[in-house]
């Protein structure tokens, strides 16, 4: 069977939090989705999931991606499972290669060469944390906004931020002291 999709949505599994049985749709032939969306739902380690044996072509499609309460750190999620040799044709909107996907508190990097090369696969990686902060202006002297930045969980992988304030309701100068550097 073949899956050819062109306007409408796929949703593998049952429509609920995936448990890890019965969330899997299974595919044997071909699958193309064209101006149609895949909704696929993940939590802890599990996901539902497009397995496929023939091809895959994504031609202007939404991936819509429902997050449960809890995600593994530095879990992988598996969408689309392409057993096949070839390699996923396209990508999803907003979505592609390399691209980084945020689901506060947690970000995902997007590749459609996962596992055999050839799958939709999301990698949770660290997310930076920066705290909100908000100061009383005054009219002489000057007041210190301290920013607390952190990462949603530890990691082995060296992290560089650049940071740079910038005008937009407040003007540099008169307001305040602009400034710029590497974390």
């Amino acid at each position: 069977r073949s899956i050819n999709a062109n306007g409408g949505q796929v949703k593998p599994g049952t429509g609920g939090p995936p448990t890890g049985t019965g969330d899997t749709l299974r595919v044997t032939g071909n699958v193309s989705l064209s101006n149609s969306s895949l909704s696929v739902f993940f939590r802890d380690v599990h996901t539902t999931q497009l397995d496929v044996a023939g091809t895959i072509s994504i031609s202007n499609s939404d991936l819509l991606i429902t997050i449960g309460s809890s995600v593994s750190d530095g879990a992988n999620f598996t969408f689309i499972n392409n057993d096949g040799t070839d390699p996923i044709n396209g990508s999803f909107k907003l979505r592609p290669e390399g691209s980084v996907f945020v689901g506060c508190p947690w970000a995902f990097r997007v590749t459609y060469l996962g596992n055999t090369g050839n799958d939709l696969v999301f990698s949770n990686i660290s997310a930076l944390l920066i705290n909100d902060v908000s100061v009383t202006e005054g009219n002489s002297g000057t007041t210190n906004a301290t920013f607390t930045v952190g990462l949603s969980f530890a990691t082995n992988q060296t992290v560089t931020v650049n940071f740079a304030t910038s005008n937009i309701t407040a003007q540099a100068g008169s307001d305040y002291v602009s400034t710029s550097g590497t974390l």
